[in-house]
């Protein structure tokens, strides 16, 4: 539907020439429904929100007493948040998956998060001495969630369970609308 009189017979004919069988379907995903990645280092914080401008002829505004101070970014806490919730989808997948359980029983999740950390942050100094980092640190943000491969021990399986949850770009806010369980946890 849609091609047009001279399209349709050349894409019935490559079909039928090349012996491609098949259907192709593509699912867009909202960035905001994941986790930062990125957010855990202090030169990629989200700005601050600015302060509304006095329109021109009125009085500056005086601060309410009584409101809630601007949030202020924190890189500790941006960290905590982050390895909490690798803490929590690896839980949940070892409650709901046994074989899973079984196969990752020895993950060492602050290794993992010493090396994301390493790999990321130029600034860091890993604290964990295993060796079992063989590629060396990046030491710059995520570009792509496939440098997680780079990452010991993250294999296919941990990267499968890790990957929807996180994104590389700097996200506003999360869409409430598209958030998984684990991210509400």
């Amino acid at each position: 539907p849609g091609l047009t009189i001279v399209r349709r017979p050349q894409i019935e004919k490559f079909q039928n020439d090349s012996n491609l069988p098949g259907h192709f379907s593509a699912t867009i995903e909202p960035e905001t429904s994941k986790v930062g990645i990125n957010s855990m280092l202090a030169a990629m914080a989200p700005p601050p929100a600015p302060a509304p401008s006095p329109t021109p002829g009125s009085r500056p505004a005086r601060p309410d007493p009584g409101a809630s101070p601007a949030p202020v970014f924190a890189v500790s806490e941006a960290r905590k948040g982050v390895r909490d919730l690798i803490g929590r989808i690896v839980e949940e997948k070892f409650k709901k998956d046994q074989d899973f359980a079984d196969e990752y029983r020895d993950l060492n999740l602050d290794e993992l998060f010493d090396n994301l950390l390493g790999w990321m942050d130029f600034t860091y100094q890993p604290k964990n001495g295993s060796g079992k980092q063989v590629i060396p640190y990046k030491h710059a943000p995520i570009y792509s969630l496939s440098e997680l491969h780079m990452i010991y021990p993250v294999d296919d399986g941990l990267y499968d369970l890790l990957a929807p949850n996180f994104t590389p770009f700097i996200t506003p806010g999360i869409n409430v609308n598209k958030i998984e369980e684990p991210m509400l946890r």
